[in-house]
């Protein structure tokens, strides 16, 4: 069996429950900005015997519009320093975890301590608040297309949006303890 460490993102725009404010009045076009309090970006990682999972922060985060509010495009910033494990009861395991993530082998956080996701479209699918996001995922300056789906809701004064998507990390080079390059 391989030992498939899928970093699996679920994200509420972009990631994770989150929650975007309106900044242009009506009829201009629009900049929905980021939450950073209410904001985060889920992960889960599997493996043969297991996995980990947790959350990270954002340091910045939007979408625009145009100005009938037509969603068009945007840009979502990950604070990779900030990356949390939250699935081992002691914290100190956590912390463990945590460690090997932000490791030079891996997402080496101390040279790269942000990813970035780039919005170039986002296209309504047919059902309602459904959207196909298409743009880049860049970590560790490797920067790789990206398409998934989106629930984008409206709020009174903004946008609240959910996703969920499967990233193989080797893609972007990280290969440590992968069943892709290491069989077991």
């Amino acid at each position: 069996m391989k030992n498939n460490y899928l970093m699996l993102l679920a994200v509420l725009f972009c990631l994770a429950n989150v929650t975007m404010a309106r900044q242009q009045p009506a009829g201009k076009p629009i900049v929905y900005k980021l939450d950073l309090n209410a904001s985060r970006l889920l992960w889960k990682a599997t493996k043969v015997n297991g996995g980990h999972n947790g959350f990270l922060l954002f340091n910045s985060g939007m979408l625009n519009a145009d100005g009938k509010g037509k969603l068009l495009n945007g840009k979502f910033v990950m604070n990779m320093t900030s990356i949390t494990a939250v699935d081992k009861l002691l914290p100190n395991e956590n912390r463990e975890s945590e460690q090997v993530i932000k490791a030079g082998n891996f997402f080496a956080t101390a040279q790269n301590p942000t990813s970035t996701i780039s919005v170039k479209s986002i296209v309504a699918i047919g059902r309602r608040n459904q959207y196909k996001v298409a743009g880049e995922l860049t970590i560790k300056g490797v920067t790789k297309p990206l398409i998934f789906l989106a629930t984008i809701s409206p709020r009174v004064n903004g946008l609240k949006a959910l996703a969920e998507m499967d990233i193989d990390r080797t893609k972007w080079g990280i290969t440590y303890k992968s069943g892709n390059f290491f069989p077991i």
